[in-house]
């Protein structure tokens, strides 16, 4: 069939047998792809480790090199207000980091190409990489963004389903009336994994054939929702929903499915101020670290 459905899911319960009528609901793509930047965990890898690679906080990282360069004190403060030892039994251990910030630049900014000489020290394209994490929240307009959903957290029950099909549709089709990729947190249970997001495609198929079990009786509309991404191709997204058109219910065969979709903008010219993140860090030294890498 030119659906796209995939072999392994022909072969499931789920896959209706009498699809007729498909119709291409959504089609959009961004105007710049999304560019791979990593979420930087706040919990050491490893008892007293120094890992620049992976750790806001590590002296031989990027805020190591701006202590030296600008006699701050910004490693202290990131380790002060961000760390969580590598052992640690905090619930959101294992996933708390800056995946949001590292959307947000992902969709707006391309990585750094260079390594930049500041004052006799060598900065790294990661080590830019890693400032500009922490000067995220500068390098966008405030006061200008887009949130659609409601963060599952673990108490809320009813919104832990949302949203549905027919709201997904609506948000994407919102969505995609702008060029720059979008994020989206594809994990509907406590903890966030924040991803860019560039491409769409939404089809709908009209059955009569789904499995009553799941979908009840009569008229049924089955979408394949896919959402892609150049920088996160491993966690692009198909989505299979349903909505049967007889009784108004609607859900997902997946188990997992989106929890909130949100959009920033940049923001024109230097980033300014103390950066929100931490505030031993000038913004504007990240941005011209930045535009010389580039």
């Amino acid at each position: 069939m030119g659906c796209g459905i995939s072999t392994n899911y022909e072969k499931s319960r789920i896959y209706p047998y009498n699809i007729f009528y498909p119709k291409l609901i959504l089609q959009w793509k961004a105007n710049s792809q999304c560019i791979r930047y990593h979420w930087w965990p706040m919990t050491e890898t490893s008892e007293n480790a120094d890992d620049p690679a992976n750790n806001l906080y590590a002296v031989s990282g990027g805020l190591g090199k701006y202590d030296k360069v600008k006699k701050t004190e910004c490693v202290f403060e990131q380790r002060k207000n961000y760390f969580k030892k590598w052992d640690s039994d905090d619930t959101d251990a294992k996933w708390s980091g800056f995946c949001d910030k590292a959307s947000v630049l992902s969709c707006l900014y391309v990585y750094p190409k260079c390594d930049v000489e500041w004052e006799g020290v060598t900065f790294t394209p990661r080590d830019i990489e890693s400032l500009m994490i922490i000067a995220c929240e500068n390098s966008v307009q405030l006061w200008k963004s887009e949130f659609f959903g409601e963060r599952y957290n673990g108490l809320q029950q009813d919104v832990q389903h949302e949203p549905f099909p027919s709201q997904l549709l609506e948000i994407l089709t919102i969505l995609s009336k702008e060029t720059t990729p979008f994020i989206m947190d594809i994990d509907r249970d406590v903890a966030v994994w924040n991803y860019a997001y560039d491409l769409i495609d939404v089809r709908e198929y009209v059955t009569t054939d789904f499995d009553p079990e799941v979908c009840g009786e009569g008229f049924k509309i089955y979408y394949i929702f896919k959402i892609r991404s150049s920088g996160y191709s491993d966690h692009n997204q198909i989505l299979h929903g349903w909505i049967n058109k007889s009784t108004g219910h609607e859900g997902w065969f997946e188990k997992s499915h989106p929890d909130f979709l949100w959009r920033r903008y940049k923001r024109n010219g230097p980033w300014k101020g103390k950066c929100f993140t931490n505030n031993e860090i000038d913004a504007e030294d990240v941005y011209n670290l930045y535009i010389q890498s580039i």
